[in-house]
């Protein structure tokens, strides 16, 4: 060390909070995954057994040798299947990488921190957010690594090679972050070569998807896009229960010394109206965002001079605090629910395939049965119908031709069957109640069992006569 360096440079007379504040925030994320370990979400399960088919050879398929776009990030799918191919089970490989990728990605936003660290590593690790979909089986870990690599130079971290890198996967991850990516790419040494490995991913992700199935995008945009209304609405509650509104003001003063960042923050919004949000809870698709707004709100914090600012902040870390406390004990009931209740349901139909049902996730991959996605997530054909997520009008045409065996239907309340055996009344999803009301369906199937899931969540097995 030169005379002229100042010792709080190199961070030798950093303060231990300080030098302890990254390590600290991976460990909350950690913490919040071990204690919601066993919820996975159910579209996990779908990557689950698209891993186990492509290592068995199968192919990119949901049913063995179909080969459907049933996955939104293809290069999450590779790894999980790669281990599969080794021997691990890709449920725990699943929650193994996301946890360890949104650990990571926090421990380098905090670290990259030289000022106000710990206020970004308590702000990171108020989002339990983070931990729930971090280890929920999906990509979400990943894409949150990927953005932050993209971000650090925007705050002041070297590596501009590594921000190229999570820009070339980022298109291979989450689509909607293509936007805010763009964005960030212009605050670091390297622009071009950030933007030009962005545009590299975007071309092999759309290229893969045309060669392999002749459309460019994944089946989940024609199956569960949302409107502009449910976008709105999206966007507005998650970022209040995501900032506390108090984070909204902070991120705001940060335009004063961080623009770029904040208009990324603004892009990424905006991006997330326009998909028109997401049908699961928890709000994830704000997830690999949130260690950019601590960075934001952080740097607000420091940019305002008024003492409101320290009300602004308590909303922005108490909000989310109290939201994780909610989601964490509803991920772990959840997670608790299907391991005592998941293997009788997905028992019901094991060896009676093909079965035509919502939820293919969990019962299609611990049943191992043939599958006809009625929400359309992985079927091509009902995905393309007429109708929003879980409200498809399922081609009467398309459903004979595949010949279900079984037919699996969700409902609120116990259902009702008369002395025929016939469904009377079912509160599931409108797709579900259409189905069941087709004429088709009524002459050809009877309820076969009644099982229940939850308090209010039950499954009607409907049985085709002659089977």
């Amino acid at each position: 060390m030169s005379a002229s360096t100042p010792p709080s440079a190199t961070g030798a007379t950093a303060p231990v909070s300080e030098r302890w504040a990254p390590l600290g925030a991976a460990l909350a994320v950690l913490t919040v995954g071990a204690l919601t370990w066993h919820y996975l979400v159910d579209d996990a399960f779908i990557v689950a057994r698209y891993a186990a088919h492509l290592a068995s050879g199968d192919g990119w398929s949901m049913n063995p040798g179909v080969t459907s776009d049933g996955i939104t990030a293809p290069l999450w799918l590779l790894p999980i299947a790669a281990l599969e191919t080794l021997g691990l089970d890709a449920s725990i490989a699943q929650r193994v990488l996301g946890l360890a990728a949104t650990a990571a990605a926090v421990l380098l936003t905090v670290r990259d921190q030289t000022k106000r660290r710990g206020l970004v590593a308590v702000l990171c690790a108020a989002q339990g957010t983070l931990g729930i979909w971090g280890g929920a089986g999906l990509e979400t870990g990943a894409a949150t690594l990927a953005l932050v690599l993209v971000a650090r130079p925007v705050w002041g971290a070297p590596g501009w090679r590594l921000a190229a890198l999570g820009a070339l996967v980022i298109p291979w991850l989450r689509p909607e972050l293509l936007p805010v990516a763009g964005v960030l790419a212009f605050g670091g040494p390297r622009p071009r070569a950030v933007l030009a490995a962005l545009a590299l991913g975007l071309v092999g992700v759309l290229g893969f998807r045309l060669a392999l199935f002749g459309h460019p995008l994944p089946l989940a945009s024609a199956a569960k896009l949302g409107g502009l209304a449910d976008g709105l609405h999206y966007g507005a509650i998650g970022l209040l229960l995501t900032t506390g509104a108090g984070g909204v003001a902070l991120a705001g003063a940060a335009t004063r010394t961080d623009r770029l960042l904040v208009v990324a923050l603004l892009m990424h919004w905006v991006s997330l109206v326009i998909a028109g949000g997401d049908w699961m809870p928890g709000h994830r698709l704000f997830v690999p965002a949130l260690p950019l707004y601590a960075v934001a709100m952080a740097r607000g914090f420091g940019a305002l001079g008024h003492r409101l600012r320290w009300v602004a902040l308590a909303l922005a870390v108490l909000v989310p605090l109290a939201m994780s406390g909610l989601q964490t004990r509803l991920a772990w009931e959840a997670g608790a629910q299907r391991r005592n209740r998941g293997p009788s349901v997905a028992a019901a139909v094991e060896g009676r395939g093909p079965v035509a049902l919502v939820d293919v996730g969990y019962i299609g991959w611990r049943a191992g049965v043939e599958v006809i996605d009625l929400g359309g997530i992985t079927d091509p054909v009902i995905a393309r119908a007429p109708g929003g997520h879980l409200d498809k009008h399922v081609p009467l045409g398309h459903l004979v031709a595949r010949e279900p065996r079984t037919i699996l239907l969700h409902s609120a309340t116990r259902p009702e069957v008369d002395d025929d055996g016939r469904l009377v009344r079912l509160a599931g999803y409108p797709v579900e109640r259409r189905v069941a009301g087709l004429p088709w369906v009524r002459a050809h199937f009877r309820v076969g069992a009644v099982v229940e899931y939850g308090p209010a969540y039950w499954y009607v097995r409907l049985d085709r006569s002659g089977y």
